[in-house]
């Protein structure tokens, strides 16, 4: 079954006179269940692409589909829940927010999709330890290192890999 799909889809920018295609006719599909990376060197419109599979914006041309829904073609409030349910970003900035608990971060979306707090925070919990951050529940992203987070998620990658 066909996940997302991107067809012949193009992302321009306005820099003053200049227009910069960021991406250029992309077309692919992911299947449930199948892992993709996205390479190329810097500038080459790795994360305007991530950014356009994601709903956080839409295409120039061409079409997003996020099973079978066209992302352009729903509200910025559908394209947020969608973002809210069925889609992850690991950011390279983590985007944390700062004066907020490892485990309230995590807990957050849940909230802010309506589960309540205290079952938010015991799914948020077993999602820490899953990645065998549990010992960090309590910690601000600044006490927390961002080579420990990377090399949590490398474990668990491997882990999936097995």
């Amino acid at each position: 079954m066909v996940v997302i799909e991107a067809r012949n889809v193009t992302k321009s920018f306005s820099a003053g006179d200049v227009d910069v295609q960021a991406v250029c006719g992309i077309s692919l599909s992911v299947n449930a269940g199948e892992f993709l990376g996205i390479v190329g060197p810097s500038g080459s419109g790795k994360s305007t692409l991530l950014s356009l599979i994601g709903g956080i914006d839409t295409p120039t041309s061409g079409q997003i589909l996020l099973e079978g829904t066209d992302l352009a073609a729903i509200s910025d409030d559908q394209r947020t829940l969608l973002r809210r349910r069925r889609i992850g970003f690991v950011f390279q900035a983590f985007n944390l927010l700062p004066t907020l608990s490892a485990i309230e971060n995590v807990s957050l979306p849940l909230e802010l999709d309506g589960v309540a707090e205290r079952q938010a925070r015991q799914r948020a919990a077993a999602a820490l330890e899953s990645v065998n951050l549990a010992h960090r529940a309590g910690h601000l992203p600044s006490m927390m290192s961002g080579g420990e987070e990377l090399e949590q998620l490398e474990d668990e990658l491997r882990h999936y890999r097995a």
